[in-house]
């Protein structure tokens, strides 16, 4: 990546003697080798993206502002999963390149042994809108052959989400296909829980983390007491995040565990049931989508 900048800045240089209108070629080199831990065929290397130069002009602060915020409220055009104007399973990476490189920049993410590859987005929101991320905005893509099959982005990047509610969400997306919860441990204090309300059909994940209060706690068991509808809006503690969104295409009717080995970080969730609480997923459909509600529920796990 040092390589990437001194070119970017040799280029910049360049374009202020010469007044040259183009942007450089963005070349992401990925390792030759591939680590492999316990699996008995090795994933191959993702190939190498080579991004063309654009021949996009140079945008003024005024321009950059106008056209993130057309983004943050119209969507790009489009309906989620399509984020931004960007439909997972078809749009590819040059394409997004082409039409964001002049607000934006790309960074290569990828670690060594995935499949795929990750590559960020990050750009500065206009002030007037940039309500929990304290000045950048970004979102995730993974890459194969060229094309997005996947992205991950904040919800609050949305005009239609910008203040996060669960009642919302669920008038939105209906009652999910399945919930997937865990508990996980905490340093400093209480243990917090991540959530995950499954939309496979649609393509469209969405998660948030919380804080929970310790019910009981055995070396086998721990029972908590999770409300979640008390959203966490900013961003300022590694543990506790606002709602995300996954996307991919819709046409995919892939199942969590699919999901989560292959695009999020394969943590061990376990599926919301009567077994292992006091709700399911027809209640907690019914019982959140009231804005009003205060009633938390009883989850736990191994």
């Amino acid at each position: 990546m040092k390589a990437i900048k001194s070119n970017c800045l040799i280029v910049m240089l360049v374009f202020l003697i010469t007044s040259c209108n183009s942007l450089p070629a963005i070349k992401y080199s990925e390792p030759t080798t591939v680590k492999t831990l316990e699996i008995s065929t090795p994933i191959p290397t993702p190939p190498t993206i080579v991004l063309s130069p654009t021949t996009s002009h140079l945008l003024s602060s005024t321009q950059k502002a106008d056209l993130i915020r057309d983004l943050y409220l119209n969507n790009g055009g489009c309906e989620l999963p399509c984020w931004w104007g960007i439909m997972p399973g078809r749009e590819t990476l040059q394409n997004v390149y082409e039409r964001f490189s002049s607000f934006g920049t790309f960074t290569n993410n990828t670690i060594d042994g995935e499949s795929l590859q990750l590559i960020s987005f990050t750009t500065t929101p206009p002030k007037d809108i940039d309500l929990y991320s304290q000045g950048q905005w970004s979102f995730n893509m993974r890459i194969q052959n060229g094309v997005i099959e996947s992205l991950t982005t904040t919800t609050v990047n949305n005009s239609s989400f910008a203040i996060p509610a669960l009642d919302l969400l669920l008038k939105n997306f209906g009652k999910p296909d399945e919930i997937w919860m865990m508990i996980v441990p905490n340093m400093v204090g209480a243990p917090y829980y991540k959530i995950i309300l499954f939309y496979p059909k649609k393509g469209i994940l969405v998660g948030w983390n919380g804080t929970t209060h310790v019910i009981s706690e055995t070396d086998s068991n721990i029972t908590v007491l999770i409300c979640p509808q008390n959203m966490i809006k900013e961003i300022d503690m590694v543990e506790y995040r606002p709602p995300y969104f996954h996307f991919w295409s819709p046409n995919e009717n892939k199942t969590f565990a699919e999901i989560n080995a292959q695009h999020l970080h394969k943590e061990l969730y376990h599926l919301l049931s009567d077994k292992n609480s006091d709700i399911n997923t027809d209640s907690f459909y019914e019982t959140y989508t009231d804005s009003n509600t205060s009633m938390c529920f009883q989850f736990s796990m191994p």
